[in-house]
């Protein structure tokens, strides 16, 4: 028996390897690949306006829209608002400081949050009337109903303001959980109730006249030994 040197062994190893490789890939396919039709576009968009509004920053806006109307804001404390259809600035103003949340308004009363918690409720011309503070930050939107300015916090409370003047209505608060995403949180209002959703896979609904909880109902429960 002829024993080859490691060395020598090894490299017929390779070369048989690449032979058999070269042989596969001669064979043809089984199926060959459909070719890939050229995909047109039926759709054709352009950019019917163009309006500078400011940096969002490190915060996710979307504008409201309400009677053919836009309302932005931007992280600098700058909210404008626009002709839905021709991108017109009405007007454009400053408020004091750092906007962390969407506007929110009806039509007539605009909400703003900033991140240290003040709430500002503007007229249709863009001035100040009346502003408030929360007692933490807030990245959700106020719903502006016509009678009040509801706002959630980070911190799992729920306020209303009076419209005109900006007295606290009432508070609803719940208990502190272990994990909040920080992110905005979604409210919506059906008919006389407030409909928001809760860390611990809480659903509920909140009386919007007096703040107190209608019902409650768990859709998920959390599972594994730790907040992870």
């Amino acid at each position: 028996m002829i024993r080859f040197p490691q060395p020598l062994s090894l490299l017929c190893s390779t070369l048989t390897a690449l032979l058999v490789l070269s042989c596969c890939s001669s064979v043809d396919p089984l199926h060959n690949p459909v070719p890939l039709p050229d995909l047109k576009s039926n759709l054709l968009t352009k950019s019917t306006w163009l309006a500078d509004i400011g940096k969002s920053g490190a915060y996710h806006f979307a504008p409201a829209a309400i009677n053919n109307q836009l309302i932005t804001v931007a992280a600098n404390g700058k909210v404008t608002k626009l002709a839905a259809a021709t991108g017109r600035i009405e007007w454009q103003t400053k408020i004091d400081g750092e906007i962390s949340a969407s506007p929110g308004t009806n039509g007539r009363i605009i909400a703003i949050a900033t991140i240290k918690g003040k709430i500002f409720a503007l007229n249709e011309q863009g001035q100040v009337f009346w502003e408030q503070t929360v007692a933490d930050e807030v990245l959700s939107a106020p719903l502006v109903t016509d009678s009040a300015v509801i706002v959630r916090t980070l911190g799992n409370r729920v306020y209303a303001f009076d419209i005109e003047n900006g007295k606290q209505r009432w508070l609803y608060q719940r208990a502190q959980v272990p994990l909040v995403l920080r992110a905005p949180l979604g409210m919506l209002i059906a008919g006389n109730t407030l409909i928001a959703g809760f860390p611990g896979g809480k659903l509920g609904t909140i009386n919007i006249d007096n703040g107190s909880l209608v019902w409650e109902a768990t859709l998920a429960l959390a599972k594994g030994t730790s907040e992870t």
